[in-house]
């Protein structure tokens, strides 16, 4: 597999967060080393999630003070492990008894 083919399990991930992210849904994801970052979701760039970093990811990167992009370009959906604290591979489940991801699965 070369770096940009993705594995079955990897294609179903991405697709799970195609389809249920929206502008203004909080990000969690992972970046080297597995540290965990938070981000609201704007828009995407083809492959790419852009979103504006929450405070706590700035202040736990040390950006406090200093200058930096207001977005986040380089968030990759395979990334990302949570969307509004939901765990992505739950919310098949969570469309079954939680009415907030009932109303995007029909939308």
């Amino acid at each position: 597999m070369t770096k940009t083919e993705h594995s079955d399990e990897d294609k179903a991930h991405i697709a799970l967060v195609d389809r249920y992210l929206r502008p203004g849904d909080l990000l969690t994801y992972t970046v080297c080393m597995g540290r965990l970052r938070e981000a609201i979701y704007e828009y995407r760039e083809g492959y790419w999630i852009i979103g504006k970093p929450t405070r706590e990811t700035r202040d736990a990167e040390g950006w406090k003070g200093r200058e930096f992009s207001d977005h986040l370009e380089d968030i990759s959906p395979r990334h990302v492990t949570h969307i509004n604290r939901d765990p992505v591979e739950a919310i098949p489940m969570l469309i079954e008894i939680d009415p907030k991801w009932q109303h995007r699965a029909e939308a």
